[in-house]
């Protein structure tokens, strides 16, 4: 999320992002909350209140303000599996350090990025929604225009690029396959290109 911010302020030669976020923050959380409350088995009626309370809680972390209108939400469906994931008590460090970051929007920064790039993006992320991000890291650099950016969705990854497979009898946890092939691929090319160059 940050690698455009530091390309665009320091000397870098390159930048590879993964699972890098397109989007202003607050948005990357609601995506990400309303992935924790499914994942946690919420569905229907529930699931649409979880979201209800969600937007109440952004926008509560966003301003400072609209707590009664969030606790209120929040008692006014209670018990229904949800609660652990969204209860944030009101003295909570989540609160300020959040409002301080919520409205940072990466692709401002991307637009400033022109040296070579690589987007590696997680198809099954539960964290960053990929295909907006793809959408706005692509118009972005266009804007800046990059000539050399590459950006790619992995079908089936998670997050971590981590894929976990500890759910199966005596499986482990293992990378994403090809993820380290390209990553030392990509930059041995581009590493080789400087050096042929003179940088």
């Amino acid at each position: 999320m940050i690698a455009p911010l530091i390309a665009t302020k320091s000397p870098v030669a390159f930048v590879i992002a993964e699972s890098a976020s397109g989007i202003p923050l607050w948005q990357s959380e609601v995506y990400s909350l309303h992935n924790a409350v499914v994942a946690a088995g919420v569905r229907g009626a529930a699931l649409r209140h979880a979201d209800h309370v969600i937007r109440l809680l952004i926008a509560y972390a966003r301003t400072g303000r609209g707590w009664n209108e969030l606790a209120a939400a929040e008692a006014q469906y209670p018990k229904e599996g949800w609660h652990d994931e969204l209860t944030v008590p009101k003295d909570s460090y989540y609160w300020s350090f959040f409002r301080r970051i919520a409205d940072y929007d990466p692709a401002t920064y991307w637009r400033g990025v022109r040296v070579p790039a690589l987007i590696v993006e997680a198809g099954a992320d539960q964290r960053v929604p990929s295909r907006p991000s793809i959408a706005a890291i692509r118009s972005a650099l266009t804007v800046a225009g990059n000539p050399d950016v590459t950006i790619l969705e992995l079908p089936g990854a998670p997050h971590t690029l981590i894929v976990d497979a500890r759910q199966r009898p005596f499986h482990w946890s293992y990378l994403y396959p090809g993820i380290a092939d390209l990553l030392v691929a990509w930059t041995r090319y581009h590493t080789a290109t400087l050096i042929s160059a003179g940088h």
